[in-house]
């Protein structure tokens, strides 16, 4: 079994926003986030006819926004925006069955306790950023320990999940990539991602020779960390790559959406030698 909702092989979609994900939407975004297929949705294009010609705004403002509604100088262009879907015509079907089934087993598991066993790929922070006019803060919920296969109970899960775990957990238990884990958690799905709380009985089958990552570590990084505007997939793959759920207050409303960053201060993923240093261990690996 897979995570039917953060497959990225289904829909595209050609919304301005998208284009940081080359176009490439998640079926959760597409039928649970914004319900948008098949009818599409709706963006309004905002456009001042003083700023375009090089002129100054009468009220004194310097890019368009929704203070500039009833202004004559204003204008809005509505944009429909459909994603299609991109698998080959013999897969579609299949698709919507293996949905169906996965949901299904979504209703019967959500909120349960289960048993898990899987290999720790990597550990990372745990940030929140929060966003309240000009004020951004960021704060640190613990740790994330990342698995990329494992069972659920007696069922194979051959996707990524996730275990949130405490500062204290940690710092007693000290988890690291390599370590190969039971636990019983309780089961939440948050934002298309399959995620464990409230982790309880943890035995370790093997520990991994991998370096736990410490407060301090943590500390720095929240500190040091980099924002990139796009979300490449090396990036996305890496240990040193966090994408970050960011809230954002304003108009009485709280916009969740994730940003990238690098725990490395890497300032652009075009200097990054990570990459190229972890394919060069792979091919090493592959002509042993």
């Amino acid at each position: 079994m897979i995570n039917q909702y953060k497959r990225m092989d289904v829909f595209r979609c050609n919304y301005q926003s998208h284009s940081k994900f080359e176009n490439k939407v998640s079926v959760f975004h597409v039928l649970q986030q914004k319900k948008c297929w098949p009818a599409g949705c709706i963006a309004f294009k905002w456009k001042c006819l003083l700023l375009d010609k090089g002129k100054t705004c009468i009220k004194g403002y310097h890019y368009v926004g929704k203070k500039c509604r009833g202004c004559r100088y204003y204008q809005d262009k509505k944009i429909n925006y459909q994603p299609i879907i991109i698998l080959p015509e013999d897969e579609i079907a299949q698709f919507w069955d293996d949905l169906a089934e996965f949901e299904d087993w979504l209703v019967e598991n959500k909120g349960k306790e289960l048993n898990i066993y899987g290999e720790i790929c990597s550990v990372k922070p745990l940030f929140r950023k929060n966003i309240n006019g000009s004020n951004e803060t960021i704060r640190i919920g613990g740790y994330t320990l990342i698995f990329n296969t494992g069972f659920f109970g007696i069922t194979p899960f051959e996707d990524f999940f996730y275990a949130n775990i405490s500062q204290e957990r940690q710092r007693q238990l000290q988890f690291a990539a390599g370590d190969i884990v039971e636990f019983t958690g309780r089961f939440e799905v948050d934002h298309g991602r399959l995620v464990f709380r409230t982790l309880r009985k943890i035995e370790f089958v093997e520990k991994g020779t991998a370096t736990p990552m410490e407060w301090s570590d943590v500390l720095i990084a929240k500190e040091t960390a980099s924002l990139f505007k796009n979300q490449p997939t090396q990036c996305l793959n890496c240990r040193y790559g966090v994408l970050i759920d960011v809230f954002e207050s304003g108009f009485q409303q709280k916009i969740a959406r994730r940003q990238l960053y690098c725990l490395k201060g890497i300032p652009d993923v075009q200097l990054c030698t990570e990459y190229v240093f972890e394919n060069l261990k792979q091919l090493e690996k592959t002509t042993e």
